[in-house]
């Protein structure tokens, strides 16, 4: 017999939120430390060298991510054995090579690694070293998307956590020997990163090894190459098109354009963004949600549905990002300038601008999983090469106004996407989604009435300590009252996530 799905989600989803904490506070100690101990140009390089590696690590992929979000899944049996389906290890070899080959043709290129990054000679002697990273952290990633598609988020999450503390003790040991330079920060990445994808094979391993005497009755659904291909290739142009225009590409235009201290403000505030951006539920609970919207477009009522759930998940993300934008409006800077110990004060309008850039991402994100669900990618594609005016508006933009306006720009070109992506699907799609427009200017009015009500009160020298919560709080109250989730939305949180408990006295 096999466990419940239901079951198995609620699982998961304890797993991801008791694991993401550590993780999140593992990366917030590095991004501090760093921010504290490495110079501007030193800390622009280690931005400038993660954005390769990130752009390297998705260039690599071939549509083989997407592969694995739809074709990858698993039962548990009632004594909790993992029996694995869908082409597994064919897609972990194609991964191995495609990552090989990426990782071994980055040393023939060093003089573009090298004007990439700021044009620093420091650059040219880590190459080595980021090619090492590329592979293990690239695998490691892959094989956790495959626990996530098995609804194994405890695995996933354990490597996550591995690599991110391993980074936190690595740092931590040189900066308690006088001090830590460029280099020594990217040979601890190296080490985080091996030993986090040695981990990650070992536990996929493992579930095959115990798996081995797990029979089914139900027949495995065979998926051909050419179904997978005709799915993930478009999918894959689409993710090739967004390098162009996402913060990796803004952050390397940044250094070409204002050089390695300007990339330090925007990394410190992106890095910033960056720990708010995982705990968004889209990114959060990705795990649990790409599973639910394939069996959602499984029901015969799949595409009403599906639009339902669409609406339901940006309402979520939204819930979560408009009170911190609330917040870090009035505690930006403060806040900034304590956890980097007053290197990068100015950088508050930063992270609020892009933080607000968030709420379009979490529409991204959202409507990147309905198309997935019903094996549709060109309204992905379509979006995507529209967007790709995100680089040159960056590009303008930061020389006018520096990592404000390439803030800007990346919060623009997520806002374009989503709203291409909304246009092709109506005309794509025989049964067009039905977004809840009207919920969605509720929220937003109601972050914008909490802002404006604090606002005079930064005139009577009011402190941040009050103003930032008091606004939190005034979004939060305003959220109660407009009520913007529909009594369907309430009834399936109620049912699947635990905010829905918060959301029981919420006005009809």
């Amino acid at each position: 017999m096999k466990k419940n799905t239901t079951h198995r989600v609620k699982q998961s989803m304890g797993s991801m939120l008791i694991a993401r904490p550590l993780s999140a506070v593992g990366g917030l100690l590095v991004l501090v430390l760093l921010s504290r101990k490495l110079s501007a140009p030193e800390y622009g390089i280690y931005f400038a060298l993660w954005a390769s590696a990130e752009i390297l690590i998705l260039a690599s992929n071939f549509g083989l991510l997407y592969s694995v979000y739809r074709y990858v899944s698993a039962d548990e049996a009632i004594d909790g054995k993992i029996h694995p389906r869908g082409p597994v290890w064919g897609l972990v070899g194609w991964r191995t090579v495609s990552l090989l080959l990426v990782a071994g043709s980055l040393t023939l290129f060093p003089t573009l690694l090298h004007s990439l990054s700021g044009r620093s000679a420091q650059t040219i002697g880590l190459i080595p070293l980021l090619a090492i990273i590329v592979f293990c952290e690239g695998m490691a990633r892959f094989i956790e998307a495959i626990f996530d598609s098995m609804l194994c988020q405890s695995r996933s999450q354990s490597t996550l956590i591995t690599r991110t503390w391993l980074r936190v003790l690595g740092i931590g040991f040189f900066v308690l020997q006088g001090g830590i330079t460029i280099r020594q920060v990217v040979q601890v990445e190296v080490v985080a990163t091996f030993i986090g994808a040695s981990i990650a094979l070992a536990l996929l391993l493992g579930i095959y090894r115990r798996a081995s005497n797990y029979a089914d009755d139900e027949k495995a659904e065979y998926v051909t190459i050419r179904r997978m291909m005709k799915f993930a290739l478009p999918a894959f142009a689409s993710d090739l098109l967004a390098l162009v225009y996402g913060p990796d590409a803004l952050k390397l235009a940044l250094a070409g354009v204002s050089g390695s201290s300007m990339l330090a403000v925007f990394g410190f505030a992106y890095a910033l963004t960056a720990v708010i951006q995982r705990y968004m539920p889209a990114i959060l609970l990705t795990g649990i949600f790409r599973p639910i919207f394939v069996a959602t477009a499984k029901k015969p009522d799949g595409t009403a549905l599906l639009s339902d759930l669409v609406g339901t998940i940006i309402k979520i993300n939204w819930l979560m990002v408009l009170p911190i934008i609330a917040f870090m409006y009035f505690a930006g800077s403060p806040v900034l300038s304590i956890l980097s110990h007053g290197n990068y004060a100015h950088a508050g309008p930063v992270v609020v601008i892009l933080i607000g850039g968030l709420l379009p991402l979490a529409t991204n994100l959202t409507l990147s999983m309905y198309c997935m669900a019903r094996e549709i990618s060109w309204p992905v594609l379509i979006a995507t090469g529209v967007s790709t005016i995100g680089l040159p508006m960056g590009t303008f933009l930061a020389k006018l106004y520096g990592a404000s306006g390439m803030a800007v720009a990346f919060g623009g070109t997520e806002l374009v996407w989503s709203g291409t992506c909304l246009v092709v699907l109506h005309f794509f799609t025989k049964e067009a989604l039905r977004p809840d427009w009207a919920g969605f200017v509720k929220m937003l009015g109601a972050g914008l009435v909490a802002i404006v009500f604090c606002t005079p009160l930064v005139l009577l020298h009011t402190s941040w300590f009050v103003l930032a919560p008091l606004s939190a709080l005034l979004f939060l109250l305003g959220v109660f009252i407009v009520s913007p989730f529909s009594s369907r939305e309430k009834g399936w949180l109620l049912s699947v996530l635990p905010v829905g408990r918060f959301l029981k006295g919420t006005p009809q």
